[in-house]
C-alpha cells in the first residue's frame, strides 16, 4: 500500500509513543497486582498459622505450599512483559 509506506515514519513514531505509555502503565499495574497478591496471600498464610495453633489438622505442609505459591506468583507477576499483538489501520476514502 503506497499510503502506508508514505506514512511509515509517522506510524512508527506513533507506535513508539504508544509503547512508551503502555510501559509506564504496565509498571503501575504490575506493582498493584503484586501488592494485592501479597496482601491477600499473606493474610491467608497468617490465618492458617493462627488456625494451626487451635486445630492440629492443619498441616505445616499446607502453609509451606501456600508460601511457595506466593513466591512463584510474585515472580510471575514481576516477569510480566508488554507485547504488541496487532495493529489495525482503517483507511477511509471519499467516494
Amino acid at each position: 500500500m503506497p499510503f502506508l509506506n508514505a506514512q511509515r515514519a509517522t506510524l512508527t513514531k506513533l507506535l513508539a509513543e504508544a509503547e512508551h505509555q503502555a510501559h509506564a502503565r504496565m509498571q503501575a499495574l504490575i506493582s498493584d497486582a503484586a501488592q494485592l497478591m501479597l496482601e491477600t496471600l499473606s493474610a491467608e498464610i497468617k490465618r492458617l498459622v493462627r488456625l494451626k495453633q487451635v486445630n492440629p489438622t492443619i498441616k505445616t505442609e499446607e502453609i509451606e505450599q501456600l508460601k511457595d505459591f506466593t513466591l512463584v506468583a510474585h515472580e510471575n507477576i514481576q516477569a510480566a512483559q508488554l507485547r504488541l499483538d496487532a495493529v489495525r489501520f482503517v483507511i477511509a476514502t471519499n467516494p
